[in-house]
């Protein structure tokens, strides 16, 4: 009787190990297929965001709350954003408020992994708060293009930058021509196309992305990509503040060291150049700068990355 009741008890076991296995792998299937983030991230200590569902479409509502083990150190002066990674914020939705908060999907929203961020209200500082709200958008009317492959396009004309590819909807942005737009998906609405393109903000806006008609823009080719006013400055280009080179006081140069930042070109004058760096980024510098126009790097689209002036 004790043999068969510990075969009996060895059988549960191995039955229960079995099937808390096969339970654990649909679950890390997913998680995975969801986009969301691996096990050690699911309940992390100190504050937090989670969301649900993980995996929607555009339009459809998503529950964000702000989580918390040590619940006195939540604060609701936050402000919160959708983002996708690699381009960055992609809908600011505002105050989060009672540490809740229910959001609408952006239409015609391409398809792809997303994630929820919490912010000071201005969107300049992380806050300290992690980023766990990953969240999987399903839409089989628009594909993302390859982001690795996207192709650049220079704005020929003013190009309002939609949420949505209707011009019926007011835009939340205009692109000046000379922006360079990173194009990331195409689709067909009443007639013409239009892109859901990357763009580098720097007067207004915090919306990285947006959608714009694509009559508006051109390839850019080796004809025209000098006309381009987004650039980059060489790492080690020696660049002088805005005022200090108005007002002639020229003094020891700063160093830039930001490779990535994209710039916008305001003037030129006598082989100088006065730059703009975005409003979405911490410089140590006060505003504008002037810097060497051989020190440019501009923009090739599909030809290559960049080139150097």
């Amino acid at each position: 009787m004790r043999r068969r009741q510990n075969s009996l008890n060895q059988w549960l076991l191995a039955a229960i190990l079995c099937l808390a296995f096969l339970s654990g792998c649909r679950a890390g299937s997913g998680q995975q297929d969801a986009g969301a983030p691996g096990p050690k991230e699911v309940s992390p200590k100190g504050i937090y965001l989670v969301a649900s569902p993980l995996v929607v479409k555009p339009g459809d509502e998503v529950s964000v709350a702000l989580k918390s083990d040590r619940l006195h150190e939540i604060k609701a002066e936050l402000a919160l954003g959708l983002s996708c990674p690699g381009i960055g914020l992609v809908k600011n939705y505002g105050r989060l408020k009672d540490n809740h908060a229910q959001v609408k999907i952006p239409p015609d929203l391409p398809a792809g992994n997303y994630y929820f961020l919490a912010a000071d209200p201005k969107f300049r500082v992380n806050s300290g708060v992690g980023t766990y709200a990953y969240i999987q958008v399903v839409n089989p009317d628009v594909l993302p293009a390859d982001p690795g492959k996207a192709p650049r396009r220079l704005v020929a004309m003013a190009a309002p930058l939609y949420s949505r590819p209707e011009a019926a909807a007011p835009p939340y942005h205009t692109l000046s021509p000379g922006a360079v737009v990173r194009v990331l998906a195409v689709k067909e609405a009443a007639g013409e196309q239009w892109y859901w393109a990357q763009v580098n903000v720097y007067e207004t806006g915090r919306e990285r992305v947006g959608w714009l008609k694509a009559a508006a823009t051109v390839p850019v080719t080796p004809e025209n990509y000098r006309t381009a006013r987004e650039v980059r400055l060489r790492p080690g280009a020696k660049y002088y503040e805005h005022e200090r080179f108005r007002r002639g006081d020229l003094g020891a140069p700063g160093e830039w060291h930001l490779a990535d930042e994209v710039l916008w070109i305001v003037e030129r004058r006598e082989k100088m150049v006065r730059l703009r760096p975005s409003e979405d980024i911490v410089l140590a510098v006060d505003g504008d700068i002037w810097a060497a126009e051989a020190d440019l790097v501009y923009f090739r689209g599909d030809l290559r990355e960049e080139e150097e002036h």
